[in-house]
């Protein structure tokens, strides 16, 4: 499935029914690539979690679904109970159940399970988390939520819909977060899956939203490997731009895998980084992203602070002031097919090593000023970039560009291919500077 094909320019996504089947979509911005509907997958595409075989009744604990009297407590009596079975699922019957506080799924082998998203689980809790999965001195394994619509009717102040610590091989299926402080955030994990989540419109105003999130300090004792995202929608809803909300942040774990994701409305799309400064051996390596689409980003729609070994096929990155920006602690990177464009500025700027790009069609940007921003900006520390088959030109809706030059080598880069790749289509020409070590032929 080419990322074209996943849903591009999701507009409003409406936050007060489930998502079975329709995600509304705004028409395409001005030369973004063709849209198509992606429905939602049904509840075949989840996969059971382990030890569910004892089923614990929530309305054996709790007596009110209606969403007006608090149900924190029983429904953690019944987790509590299924733990003392050694594990088991937590099923919650059709209602809406409401919670003022936090549940925490804090033993192995239990699965809280909604059906499919008959049942709602309503946090009106202010800063509160709302489920808080693992924080134990052993590794929590296991941990499963499946079917659940989880909501925030009221205004929150602060705290993640879905918290993780120090677990391991969990699933979280056919889940639709809807209006939270900030969505997920995970730390010391190892194999998690996120299959079929639907997140949408963060309240984080703060400058440090996120929909979800990954870090690890390997200093401080910190693991984080193999995270697995597909079929799913993170929109952050940041139709101004004005909140710095970031769509997904990988932030030093090692080895994920994101395939048919849509990051949309995001400040920030997908922020790959090591801030903790982990050894590269410990960093994002291994990625693997197959038919991702960020659209409407409002600043980068693809960041790679640091990283290597990351393999891209199909993806299309839209929007921003860049729609991707790749720093010089980025290496070994590969770009197959996709679009990137659609950006103020560059439609990429490229200050790291050993990057290919095959087949990538770079389009529709310098939007903020004619002639003033070239479509690939190559920095000064850029070195070993290859462009096989790549176009970089008009906007495919109008015909018309804005950049100036297909590709800019600026004065540092160094061991540049460019081989039947078509940069002709800006309005200064293809190709402005060279490097001390470049072979550049058949182009146009």
């Amino acid at each position: 499935m080419n990322c074209g094909k996943l849903l591009l320019g999701i507009g409003l996504i409406i936050a007060m029914q489930p998502l079975t089947g329709y995600l509304g979509k705004r028409p395409s911005p001005a030369g973004s690539v063709s849209a198509s509907s992606l429905s939602r997958p049904g509840a075949e595409t989840s996969t059971a979690v382990a030890n569910t075989s004892s089923a614990i009744e929530v309305t054996d604990f709790c007596t009110a679904e209606t969403g007006a009297t608090d149900n924190t407590a029983c429904v953690q009596r019944a987790i509590d109970q299924a733990a003392a079975m050694g594990g088991g699922r937590v099923h919650f019957a059709p209602g809406t159940y409401l919670f003022t506080g936090t549940l925490n799924l804090n033993a192995s082998n239990i699965t809280l399970d909604c059906g499919d998203m008959s049942a709602i689980l309503s946090f009106d809790n202010g800063a509160h988390d709302d489920i808080r999965i693992g924080f134990q001195p052993h590794v929590v394994v296991h941990p499963g939520i499946r079917g659940c619509w989880i909501t925030h009717p009221g205004t929150k102040t602060g705290g993640v819909s879905l918290r993780y610590d120090n677990v391991f091989n969990g699933i979280t299926a056919n889940v639709q977060i809807d209006n939270p402080y900030d969505g997920i955030e995970v730390e010391n994990f190892n194999t998690m899956k996120w299959d079929s989540l639907y997140l949408v419109n963060l309240q984080d105003r703060s400058g440090n939203g996120f929909g979800m999130k990954f870090f690890k300090n390997a200093a401080l004792g910190q693991f984080g490997d193999v995270a697995i995202i597909t079929n799913s929608i993170i929109a952050c809803q940041d139709t101004a731009g004005s909140y710095s909300m970031t769509g997904v942040a990988m932030d030093g774990i090692a080895t994920l895998d994101m395939t048919h994701v849509g990051i949309l409305q995001c400040s920030t799309g997908l922020w790959i980084a090591n801030s903790a400064g982990n050894p590269v051996e410990n960093a994002v390596a291994f990625g693997n992203f197959n038919s991702v689409e960020i659209d409407g980003a409002h600043y980068i729609g693809l960041r790679i602070d640091a990283g290597h070994a990351l393999k891209f096929q199909g993806c299309d990155v839209w929007g921003g002031v860049r729609a991707m920006n790749i720093a010089s602690n980025a290496s070994l990177l590969t770009f197959s097919g996709g679009r990137i464009g659609g950006a103020r500025e560059q439609a990429a700027v490229i200050d790291g090593s050993h990057i290919s790009f095959t087949g990538t069609v770079f389009t529709a940007s310098s939007n903020a000023g004619f002639e003033a921003f070239p479509m690939i900006e190559l920095a000064s520390k850029a070195a070993h970039i290859s462009f096989n088959g790549v176009r970089s030109g008009p906007n495919p809706v109008n015909g018309a560009s804005n950049a100036s030059y297909g590709l800019q080598i600026d004065p540092g880069a160094d061991y540049i291919i460019v081989q039947g790749s078509d940069l002709s289509g800006n309005v200064l020409g293809g190709i402005f500077g060279s490097a001390p070590h470049q072979a550049i032929g058949n182009n146009l």
